[in-house]
């Protein structure tokens, strides 16, 4: 969001906050639903962050939602907390001659020969390859193995 505004690309900032309201709608909707404390914050984030494109509307809308306090123009930039949306794993597609065959989930961090090892080694993979040995394998970790045979 900071580097769409530095750049004045505002069509993608935009699009960024809609994925933010999106997520948080989806969640709202959940079976599991979402918190009110998590809610409002979200909300806030997103008054914040459309505040320098859209600041009359979003003073009196942070006007609403806190009568007392600074206004939404004296508040600090969001700061991203890079911790919260690392991923655990991620889906790696395992091909061979181009077809998916295996979908792992691996580290994010995976080096290239892991990732190869993991392919070879799954037990889908090994009934693809029936025993023929694979001429060619490009690893692109951690999304993606593709087995040439």
């Amino acid at each position: 969001m900071t580097n769409d505004l530095n750049r004045w690309s505002y069509n993608t900032a935009v699009a960024a906050i809609m994925e933010l309201l999106n997520a948080a709608s989806k969640v709202a909707r959940s079976e599991e639903g979402i918190d009110k404390v998590t809610l409002d914050e979200a909300l806030d984030v997103m008054a914040t962050l459309l505040a320098p494109m859209t600041p009359h509307i979003t003073a009196e809308l942070w006007q609403e939602r806190h009568p007392e306090g600074p206004g939404v123009h004296q508040l600090p930039w969001p700061v991203a907390d890079p911790a919260l949306v690392a991923e655990a794993t991620v889906t790696m597609v395992v091909q061979v001659n181009g077809r998916v065959k295996a979908r792992l989930s691996v580290v994010p961090t995976i080096s290239e020969a892991d990732a190869t090892a993991a392919a070879l080694a799954d037990a889908a993979i090994v009934a693809a390859l029936n025993g023929v040995t694979p001429t060619r394998v490009v690893a692109r970790s951690p999304r993606l193995v593709n087995i040439v045979i």
